[in-house]
């Protein structure tokens, strides 16, 4: 899921075109591992946040619907008098509401889901470190970096290894739009 962002510093390309003589043969190998996985991982973390996002808007739409209910049906008795089926409807759908939302995928979890775009946010940062320390030659044992964040990536997928995302083509887009923009943002063409 990487970007194909183009003119990264030293104006390469992050495809890893790269002649020769800029870098030993695994040099290359190494960039690019190291970009794919930077941008995998602030991908991962768009995408969740932008679920989350999501999850949010429509837990405060239930909580509106449910508060418009069951406080509607009291303060308004003059209409309901008038047009008792208003308030019929207006009961059962906050009663419908409150029936519904613990069954809501990830509502329960948005809290949990936080906390995981959280984590991801820190693996993105500490590949984006490991980037800038291998742009600038300063990187030492680089293979071994990215074992210790490919670890830590492993531990909090099976941390939260019990929350279904559903794949949405739409949050996919947005996601990789967002990514591509924050990269941008804190790399310089």
């Amino acid at each position: 899921m990487t970007s194909g962002l183009k003119g990264l510093k030293h104006g390469m390309l992050c495809s890893g075109l790269i002649s020769s003589t800029d870098m030993n043969a695994q040099e290359p190998q190494i960039r690019r591992k190291i970009w794919r996985r930077f941008t995998d991982a602030k991908y991962n973390a768009c995408y969740i946040s932008i679920y989350t996002e999501r999850l949010e808007s429509n837990e405060r739409k239930l909580e509106f619907a449910i508060a418009f209910g069951t406080t509607a049906s009291v303060s308004a008795w003059a209409i309901w008098q008038t047009f008792p089926w208003i308030w019929t409807v207006c009961v059962g759908i906050a009663q419908l509401c409150i029936f519904v939302k613990p069954h809501f995928p990830h509502i329960r979890n948005i809290k949990r889901l936080h906390i995981w775009r959280n984590e991801l946010e820190r693996i993105a940062f500490d590949y984006e470190i490991l980037w800038d320390s291998y742009e600038s030659g300063t990187a030492k044992d680089p293979d071994g970096k990215m074992r210790i964040i490919k670890e830590n990536a492993f531990k909090i997928k099976q941390k939260y290894s019990d929350i279904f995302l559903a794949n949405s083509s739409v949050i996919s887009e947005l996601a990789s739009n967002r990514r591509d923009f924050e990269i941008k943002s804190v790399i310089p063409n």
